[in-house]
C-alpha cells in the first residue's frame, strides 16, 4: 500500500493524467475487466475511461481517443495511457491517424492488446463462428488482422510503450477463453482472442505473464502492475531530468 501511495504522488509531481481505453463490452460485461477499473483501485483514485462505445468500430474508437488526450492535456501535462485488448489497436489506430498524439503522451501501458487484429474475424471464418463474438459487422471487420496488421504506429523514443502479454497453456486456459484458444490453435500461440506472434512486432517492450490467456485472470498481475508502473515512473522522471523536450 506504501509504493501504491507512492505511485500515485509520483504521477501528480510529474504532472500526469491517467486514461483508461478498455476493450469490448466494458459495460455489459464488466467481469472481464474490460473497463480497467483495477487501474483505479491501484492508483487509488478515480482514472477517466475514454468512452469508445463497447462495439465502435476501430477507426470511431480511435477518434474518442485523440479527443480524450486532446482534452485532458489541455492546461499542459502529458497522459499515461492504459489500454486492454481492443482499447490496444483503439490507442495504436490514434497514434497512426495523427503522429502528433504522441507528442501528448508520456507512456502507454498495453493489456493483451489487439495491436495486428484477431483471425476470429477474418472474411473467410464462417459467419455462425464470427456471430457468436456478438459484434457488428464493421467492427468485427475492423480488428479482423487483415484491417489491422497493416496499421501499425511508429511511437517516437520518448514514448515508453510496454505491452503486457499473457501466454496460456492448454492446462491453463481459463473457460472463458477455451472457445477461442480451441479455434486458433491451428494458426499458433494465442491467448485465446489473438495471436501472440503479433507481440514479436510491438512498439516498445513486451512483459509476458506465463499461464494467463487474454483476461488475465492471474494474482501476479496486481503485483506485476505494481512494479511496471514503478519503473515506468522511474524512466519518465529521469527522462525528464535529462531535458527531453516536452509539448
Amino acid at each position: 500500500m506504501r509504493v501504491i501511495g507512492e505511485i500515485s504522488q509520483k504521477m501528480d509531481a510529474l504532472g500526469l493524467v491517467p486514461l483508461r481505453v478498455p476493450g469490448l463490452f466494458y459495460r455489459s460485461h464488466a467481469w472481464t475487466g474490460a473497463d480497467l477499473a483495477g487501474v483505479s483501485a491501484l492508483l487509488q483514485r478515480e482514472v477517466p475511461l475514454v468512452e469508445t462505445g463497447e462495439v465502435d468500430t476501430v477507426e470511431r474508437s480511435a477518434a474518442c481517443v485523440r479527443r480524450a488526450v486532446e482534452e485532458a492535456t489541455r492546461a499542459g501535462g502529458r497522459v499515461v495511457l492504459f489500454s486492454a485488448s481492443k482499447g490496444g489497436a483503439d490507442v495504436e489506430a490514434a497514434f497512426a491517424g495523427d503522429p502528433a498524439l504522441a507528442s501528448r503522451v508520456a507512456a502507454w501501458i498495453d493489456l493483451v492488446g489487439l495491436l495486428e487484429g484477431t483471425p476470429l474475424t477474418e472474411p473467410g471464418v464462417a459467419e455462425a463462428e464470427r456471430r457468436t463474438l456478438g459484434l457488428p459487422e464493421a467492427t468485427a471487420q475492423s480488428i479482423s488482422r487483415g484491417a489491422l496488421f497493416p496499421q501499425r504506429a511508429s511511437l517516437p523514443p520518448e514514448v515508453i510503450a510496454v505491452h503486457v502479454a499473457g501466454f496460456p497453456t492448454v492446462a491453463t486456459v481459463s473457460q472463458a477463453a477455451r472457445p477461442g484458444f480451441e479455434r486458433l490453435r491451428a494458426f499458433g500461440p494465442n491467448d485465446g482472442f489473438l495471436l501472440l506472434d503479433g507481440f514479436l512486432r510491438a512498439p516498445g517492450r513486451v512483459l509476458v505473464l506465463p499461464a494467463a490467456d487474454h483476461y488475465l485472470r492471474t494474482p501476479e498481475l496486481g503485483p506485476t502492475m505494481v512494479a511496471l508502473l514503478s519503473i515506468v515512473l522511474d524512466e519518465i522522471a529521469g527522462n525528464s531530468g535529462r531535458g527531453a523536450t516536452r509539448p
